[in-house]
């Protein structure tokens, strides 16, 4: 017996008897087919970037898939238990003996898919369809997969607890185009009333959907973190239905903080209020959502994954300003002068810290300015690069002109000559390191205000992974405040002046 047949095969008939139970019988005859058809003596192992390994063993023979060039099966290994299978098929005209290296890159999100041309489709270990892909020359161009309606939620009454399952076709043309057809595969019910609504139509299916079954011995369902650990140290995990999530520990914070997620399609499917930015009907390759939990998820038309990172909510000035003396060197301490705090809030007339569009996550900017005569400066403090999210450690600030620049909200007041140095002073020796949490713009603007009077409250506010001072709550305390002697406010907007500097 050779050592992998050893190693596995026991592993492997302990999933499908673990699968039996779990499916309470109902699936016996597709589960004891799918065994059955397994050469023990064809297995290999490959790991995938989760932690996730796959066996790959070779089918014999079953019924259903007679007609395919090659049949695989594999078995998903996770934290040392089998949890999940697939059947694999290809159909190809190429002489082509690459199967395993397609299905690793396809499960890893890898788009070196080799020279293949040619359909792989997988099923669940009840040989129900979950997708297809087919490629040219190792590029996708059409992809289908079952899904849910996804505007639709179970029907109520007599249907309760019956989801309708469609197949999502996308072809891919070479000038970027797509099109997309919808086709109706069957109706999937639990509950007691299944076998009543079996009784009905010839396409209803009792024991859930193609993506909710599979599920063998379960794996650890929470993470494990390690004690102990150091700033900076990655833990990774992935739960049984192969959900991965890669933390970083933040010791300043205290936490470990996600920088990465990796969500097949049955996450989607069986917590859509988790992610109900995800619930697409259409989604096509590459496509981008940026979520709700400021994240960028990226589709992957080859596995059905959304693969996502944190979202780069802050980016550095349109114009950096080099030498903060020599912007603001025509003020004088011998006059009086005017500043003032602009905020351009995530949402006009609230204290949301952060908001998400189509384009992606907008948090609002506080900038300031200084006008003394004819002379006025115009300026915010930044990050110095792009790269900006609630996940990321502080980096290096710099200093943005930001004449010009639109604003929901302001507050003036008039300063003497020697507060006027104060304030140059600490502008222009600008703290050195930007932070989300803790110095961010607005912290830079409520110093600034509170140097000159203004007596500017911290503006709170939480966002995912952590909080701070922002615009959204510092634009809602400055339109709390009416204008009275020396402090002028503006509740109505607009853009900041222009730039003038009258001096040599």
């Amino acid at each position: 017996m050779y050592e992998k047949e050893t190693v596995y095969k026991e592993d492997i008939l302990d999933y499908f008897d673990a699968l039996m139970v779990s499916t309470k019988g109902e699936f016996n005859d597709e589960i004891s087919e799918f065994k059955n058809s397994i050469n023990f003596r064809k297995v290999e192992t490959y790991d995938l970037r989760t932690t996730e390994k796959i066996i790959s063993a070779e089918i014999t023979s079953l019924n259903s898939f007679q007609d395919a060039e090659r049949v695989k099966a594999i078995f998903f290994l996770n934290n040392g238990k089998i949890v999940r299978s697939n059947i694999v098929t290809f159909d190809h005209e190429m002489r082509f003996d690459k199967h395993d290296d397609i299905i690793v890159s396809i499960l890893n999100m890898d788009a070196s898919t080799q020279i293949y041309t040619g359909r792989m489709t997988v099923y669940n270990a009840f040989q129900k369809l979950l997708m297809y892909n087919i490629y040219e020359s190792g590029k996708l161009v059409e992809n289908a997969m079952a899904r849910i309606d996804a505007g639709a939620n179970p029907t109520s009454g007599k249907t309760n607890g019956c989801t309708n399952w469609y197949l999502i076709t996308t072809t891919y043309y070479s000038d970027g185009s797509t099109t997309t057809t919808t086709e109706y595969l069957y109706t999937s019910c639990s509950g007691g009333n299944c076998e009543e609504q079996a009784s009905r139509g010839s396409k209803i299916n009792c024991g859930g959907g193609p993506w909710t079954g599979g599920a063998g011995s379960p794996a650890n369902s929470n993470p494990s973190f390690p004690s102990l650990p150091a700033n900076g140290d990655v833990y990774e995990f992935t739960n049984a239905n192969g959900e991965y999530t890669k933390y970083q520990f933040d010791s300043q914070k205290g936490i470990w903080v996600v920088i990465e997620r990796i969500l097949p399609p049955i996450t989607i499917i069986l917590e859509p209020e988790n992610y109900p930015f995800l619930m697409i009907q259409w989604p096509v390759h590459n496509q981008k959502v940026f979520g709700a939990d400021l994240f960028t998820y990226t589709y992957d038309g080859g596995s059905g994954n959304w693969n996502g990172e944190p979202t780069n909510v802050v980016i550095s000035p349109d114009r950096p300003i080099s030498n903060m003396t020599d912007y603001l060197k025509c003020f004088t301490s011998t006059q009086s002068a005017t500043v003032t705090i602009y905020v351009d809030q995530p949402v006009e007339g609230s204290n949301d810290a952060y908001a998400i569009t189509w384009g992606g996550a907008v948090v609002g900017h506080t900038f300031v300015s200084i006008t003394q005569g004819s002379n006025r400066s115009v300026f915010g403090f930044y990050p110095s690069t792009d790269e900006t999210s609630p996940t990321s450690p502080p980096e290096p600030s710099v200093m943005g002109d930001d004449s010009g620049e639109g604003f929901d909200a302001s507050i003036s007041i008039t300063i003497s000559g020697p507060i006027l140095q104060q304030i140059l002073q600490y502008v222009i020796n600008y703290n050195a390191t930007y932070d989300l949490d803790n110095y961010n713009c607005s912290d830079f603007g409520i110093s600034v205000g509170n140097l000159a009077g203004l007596a500017l409250p911290d503006s709170y506010g939480s966002w995912p992974g952590g909080g701070g001072s922002n615009p959204g709550a510092l634009g809602q305390h400055i339109r709390s405040r009416s204008s009275s002697g020396n402090i002028s406010v503006n509740k109505v907007g607009g853009n900041a002046p222009t730039n003038n500097r009258n001096c040599n």
